[in-house]
């Protein structure tokens, strides 16, 4: 516990010291200090790791202390790919960027995953060399102990890295900081190992260096998953969504928010869209300075560039009420969760034309056929005295 303190009170230090109003992470400038403090940090730590264990790995003959040595010196370089990345990821948008740099970052975070797979199947072949072959291991006092200092300072830096990452909202820093956390257990089995031929002969060392080299292995991959699901463009959490669609609803007169959509361009650069559903009665200058109150709300709270769509409803039409209540009973029965939206009556063909939006739960076949067949099929049954034609659209959410 008293360690976590003044591992808390060492990062708040350097915080006030190397990044100035630190606090105002929304600023793609003090995010970019925060990547060049654990950038610097990180490097100058890992070389400084990296020589005393290829010493003591050198002098004892640990394949698993030197394994972890040349670790270390990957993790400086994923240090100076750090800096880097967040660097470019601040850069201001352009022409031929316009949405800015920021998805730089998570090509960052890839290149240190597929760094840390490389290193960790690297290892593993190291080791498994050992196994087969085993190579004597000569305990030392004194390498135990550069050992435990480095597990030390290998746990602050994990935390640096974990605090940076959660106030700057890097996937950068964390990447760094899960990379420092495997570091930790690779040291921890090394030592185990070095301490072991105290009292065996066994190749405990290698069989030890194995075991963490599974595990890096395991870390990058996950690595490597989450950064790719911020490329593809993952969706928003629900939490996100939530909050949007309380801070667009705030106003009696929105009568509901739907087909929000959220499109990630890096940690602080977030665009949307949503529709929003007013009664057709109410007055376009006041529902376009509600949109406009809550468009501002949202870029605030949320850091998110939201754009409204307006969808006029008829709330009088008795018909139409009717209709879209029996309609939407009638489609979750069909599917649960399923949900319709958008109810309306358009009068441009000689006709009028009933329009609405079937949203179906993703997993679901989307435009089912036999979705389509049964909706039309009820429509027509219980409703055949309505002078309508239908238009139904089928999407997913």
């Amino acid at each position: 516990m008293r360690y976590v303190k003044q591992e808390r009170r060492l990062t708040d230090l350097l915080l006030k010291r190397f990044v100035k109003d630190h606090e105002n992470t929304a600023d793609p400038k003090v995010r970019a200090a925060y990547g060049r403090l654990g950038g610097t940090v990180g490097i100058v730590t890992n070389i400084l790791l990296a020589v005393i264990k290829y010493i003591a790995g050198v002098i004892s003959g640990s394949a698993a202390i030197i394994s972890d040595s040349v670790n270390n010196f990957s993790d400086s370089i994923n240090s100076i790919v750090t800096l880097a990345g967040m660097s470019a990821a601040a850069k201001p948008a352009d022409r031929e960027h316009p949405y800015g740099h920021g998805r730089t970052e998570y090509l960052t975070a890839l290149c240190i995953g597929i760094a840390i797979v490389y290193v960790g199947i690297s290892l593993l072949v190291s080791s498994v060399k050992k196994v087969i072959h085993p190579e004597p291991v000569t305990p030392s006092a004194a390498v135990l102990i550069v050992l435990g200092i480095s597990i030390l300072m290998k746990l602050w830096l994990s935390l640096f890295n974990k605090k940076l990452g959660k106030m700057a909202d890097s996937s950068v820093l964390m990447a760094n900081s899960q990379d420092s956390r495997n570091d930790i257990f690779a040291t921890g089995a090394a030592f185990a190992g070095t301490a072991s031929a105290y009292f065996t002969t066994l190749p405990v060392d290698a069989v030890m260096g194995a075991v963490v080299s599974l595990y890096v292995t395991y870390s990058g991959f996950g690595i490597l998953r989450d950064t790719i699901g911020d490329l593809l463009g993952r969706s928003a959490s629900d939490e996100t969504i939530g909050r949007l669609k309380e801070i667009v609803s705030k106003d009696d007169r929105i009568l509901g928010v739907h087909d929000i959509m959220i499109h990630d361009y890096g940690p602080g650069h977030s665009l949307a869209s949503c529709h929003v559903e007013a009664d057709s009665r109410e007055s376009l200058v006041e529902i376009h300075d509600i949109i406009d109150d809550a468009e501002n709300e949202v870029y605030e709270q949320l850091g998110i560039l939201l754009t409204i769509h307006i969808d006029p409803v008829d709330t009088e039409d008795d018909d139409l009420i009717r209709c879209r209540d029996m309609i939407a009973g009638f489609v979750r029965t069909l599917c649960e969760n399923a949900d319709i939206h958008d109810v309306r009556i358009v009068h441009k063909h000689t006709e009028p034309l009933l329009e609405f939006d079937v949203i179906f739960p993703y997993g679901k076949e989307k435009c089912s056929s036999g979705y389509r067949e049964k909706i039309e099929s009820f429509l027509d049954c219980n409703f055949p005295d309505l002078r309508y034609r239908f238009e139904i659209e089928y999407d997913n959410r």
